[in-house]
């Protein structure tokens, strides 16, 4: 379940893609925003209008033609590989475009007097673990996946009646979503019938239609225009007739199926519903930032912290998908760590703090222990800090 990567820097003004994430050097903090300089400002509003308005080479290229302090030497190399038809030819301007706009754009990240938003909690710059190298460090989420601009896809899960945490024993959970793919997976299917509609089941898919077994049974089909699934967290194969028998009692409310309200399945009650996205184990919709390491040379070790504002009922949603978490104490702090989804990994560290931001660390090819001291010894970064971490970013392979 670990991406392969080859190198990558990006590419040449493709960049908009990071850009609109980072919306992402210099050796110093800059001022807060409202003594930046007005060019500063200017260069930073136009970044924000590129990138928001779906990317545009064009527009970037003209803002670059009249660049801000610390892009002088940087701009006319992006715009030189650009019209001569090699983007990715100087990814060290790239970086520095990168950077610069991480730092200048967002006066507001890591500042004392912040927001629970504009924290930033990781390791400083010259912490980074052993035989790994600091590939990104950014303000707002991970570049749009193939996926993004999708509709919601609204889910209730139901815990076992009685159980003081629903995510202690079997579960189920029901998902809508008028997007293609379905929620089967690409574990072994077993065709089924849902109401005489054609469907399946099949071991819960987690990450990229990869299944895990031991995370239960789930029913997928599709209907009314709709893919649904319903997910037995810790139902077995064995189980998949009495699941298939749930199925049919599902009903279409306010555009998405779930179980009659105030009807939920017996021995069960409601205990969350949100979206699917709330189950995200990394990238985590609404993210504030995030900071990525990779194993060096031939290592796929992948380390990711992140950032996202949640209620406690949504920062505890995610544990749905997984199923080897504990509660334990850290620093003060209650949090879930453990290996999610076999005994190899992915590795998680992750907590939810008063003032709402939940923090989490995932190691992918990386032991527990490793994620577990990374979260242990990260401090909440000062605004010098911050910058420090971004100015020694941008050492990234490309994702396949």
């Amino acid at each position: 379940m670990q991406p392969t990567k080859r190198r990558h820097h990006g590419a040449g003004l493709a960049v908009l893609a990071v850009l609109a994430s980072a919306c992402g050097g210099s050796e110093a903090a800059p001022p807060p925003a409202a003594e930046q300089p007005a060019e500063v400002k200017t260069f930073c509003a136009g970044i924000e209008e590129t990138t928001t308005s779906g990317g545009n080479n064009a527009k970037l290229a003209e803002l670059l033609a009249d660049p801000p302090p610390g892009l002088e030497e940087a701009a006319p190399e992006l715009i030189s590989a650009e019209r001569s038809g090699t983007p990715d030819s100087n990814p060290q301007a790239e970086a520095t475009l990168l950077r610069w706009v991480e730092v200048n754009c967002h006066p507001e990240a890591a500042t004392a007097d912040g927001s629970a938003e504009d924290r930033r909690l990781g390791p400083t710059a010259d912490a980074t673990p052993g035989g790994m190298r600091l590939c990104s460090a950014i303000t707002g989420p991970p570049p749009p996946s193939p996926s993004a601009g999708a509709e919601p896809e609204p889910l209730v899960l139901y815990g076992e009646t009685g159980r003081g945490d629903p995510y202690g024993g079997p579960m189920l959970g029901v998902v809508s979503s008028s997007n293609e793919g379905g929620f089967a997976g690409d574990g072994e299917l077993t065709p089924v019938q849902v109401r005489d509609t054609a469907g399946v089941t099949a071991p819960i898919p987690v990450f990229q239609g990869v299944a895990l077994d031991e995370l239960g049974t789930v029913v997928a089909w599709q209907e009314q225009g709709l893919e649904v699934g319903l997910y037995g967290r810790s139902w077995t194969v064995d189980q998949r007739d009495d699941l298939v028998a749930l199925a049919e009692d599902l009903e279409l409310v306010d555009g998405a199926f779930r179980f009659p309200p105030g009807s939920p399945p017996e021995g069960y009650e409601e205990a969350f519903v949100g979206t699917r996205a709330d189950l995200s184990l990394v990238f985590a919709a609404g993210s504030s930032y995030q900071i990525q390491y990779y194993g060096k040379g031939d290592s796929e070790g992948l380390i990711t912290i992140s950032g996202h504002l949640a209620s406690e009922q949504e920062f505890e949603a995610f544990q749905f998908l997984t199923v080897g978490l504990r509660r334990e104490r850290l620093r003060g702090r209650e949090v879930l760590t453990g290996n999610a989804w076999t005994d190899t990994g992915p590795a998680v560290v992750t907590w939810r703090d008063p003032d709402g931001l939940v923090v989490r660390f995932v190691g992918s090819g990386t032991d527990l222990e490793t994620v577990q001291r990374m979260a242990r010894d990260s401090p909440d970064l000062t605004r010098q800090q911050w910058v420090d971490l971004v100015e020694a970013s941008y050492d990234c392979p490309e994702l396949e």
